[in-house]
């Protein structure tokens, strides 16, 4: 449980698709007005709690330090209220997973080594170094160490997977700047670039039914696992090529 979660951030397109994956509830900010009637068409409605839909449970903190500080980014909630809205619906009970992803202690055969990368999206920049000795990749964000607000330590994770999927402009406008919504095709199969124990494995994702998660294959259809740990997903579209690597 956390007494602070945040800040809490606006509904996408991509997120008709991760919620269904896992069976989970979906907190999120506010959305654009047609997307807002795809989530209220969605299969996971009852699991939705947002201030789009007028529920409770958000509030407001302001940093006084910073005079710059946006509204969206003021936005906060706690797991306590999210769990009592759920109770209230009948809607807080374990997940039904359809599939699920392979693990293993051992890298798997036909690796390789691979200590850093770098992943440079058209609006910032991504850092990923591996530590042996923490036992995972340490990330950096447009040159800054990329920190846990609760804690204060630089985010560490097991698995760092870069998933290749389709990405289509759709004509949804979803900000006042006039972008439109893009939808992240994240069904049937595509490469994927996997991560791990400071070894790189080029492979297949797949996700042929909405309520599956996305598992992972060699080329050649032998089941690529990770580690155990946790798991960091940077999607990009299939024909990205930014992405940089050191030894």
């Amino acid at each position: 449980d956390s007494a602070k979660i945040g800040s809490i951030r606006s509904g996408r397109l991509i997120d008709l698709e991760i919620p269904i994956m896992y069976d989970a509830a979906f907190g999120y900010s506010g959305s654009s007005a047609p997307l807002r009637l795809m989530f209220l068409d969605s299969l996971f409605y009852d699991r939705i709690i947002s201030p789009d839909f007028a529920h409770s449970g958000f509030y407001r903190i302001f940093n006084p330090d910073n005079p710059n500080e946006r509204i969206e980014d003021t936005l906060y909630t706690n797991t306590y209220d999210l769990w009592s809205t759920l109770d209230e619906r009948g809607q807080n009970s374990a997940p039904e997973i359809m599939n699920g992803m392979a693990f293993h202690p051992e890298s798997p055969d036909g690796g390789v080594g691979v200590g850093s990368l770098e992943i440079v999206y058209p609006a910032t920049g991504v850092h990923w170094s591996y530590y042996p000795n923490l036992g995972g990749y340490l990330r950096w964000s447009d040159g800054i160490a990329h920190l846990d607000s609760g804690t204060g330590n630089q985010l560490l994770f097991q698995n760092i997977i870069v998933v290749k999927a389709p990405h289509l402009n759709t004509e949804i406008i979803e900000d006042s700047g006039g972008s439109p919504s893009i939808q992240i095709q994240l069904w049937g199969e595509g490469p994927v670039i996997i991560y791990r124990d400071g070894l790189r494995f080029d492979g297949i994702w797949r996700r042929l039914d909405s309520r599956d998660m996305l598992t992972f294959y060699t080329t050649e259809g032998e089941i690529l696992p990770l580690s155990p740990g946790k798991t960091f997903f940077q999607v990009v579209p299939v024909d990205f090529s930014a992405v940089y690597e050191s030894p």
